[in-house]
C-alpha cells in the first residue's frame, strides 16, 4: 500500500506515508470476522482502537528513526 496505494503513495518518503499505510490497510484490507467491515470500522473509531494503532505506528517509527 504504501508503494502503490493512491490512499496511501502520495505520501511516500515520509512518516506519514507509513502511518496512513498501515491505517488504509487496517481499514480496507484486514481480515474481517463476525462482523461486516463497516460496522467493524465503526466499532474501530467509536473505541479509539484506530487511533492506538496510528499512535503505534507513530511510536515504532520515532524507535527506528532514533537509532
Amino acid at each position: 500500500m504504501y508503494w502503490h496505494d493512491v490512499r496511501a503513495s502520495t505520501w511516500q518518503g515520509t512518516a506519514f506515508g507509513v502511518v496512513r499505510a498501515v491505517n488504509t490497510w487496517a481499514h480496507h484490507k484486514q481480515s474481517v470476522k463476525g462482523a461486516p467491515r463497516a460496522g467493524r470500522n465503526q466499532e474501530g473509531a467509536i473505541s479509539g482502537r484506530f487511533d492506538k494503532l496510528d499512535a503505534s505506528v507513530v511510536s515504532t517509527l520515532e524507535k527506528v528513526l532514533a537509532s
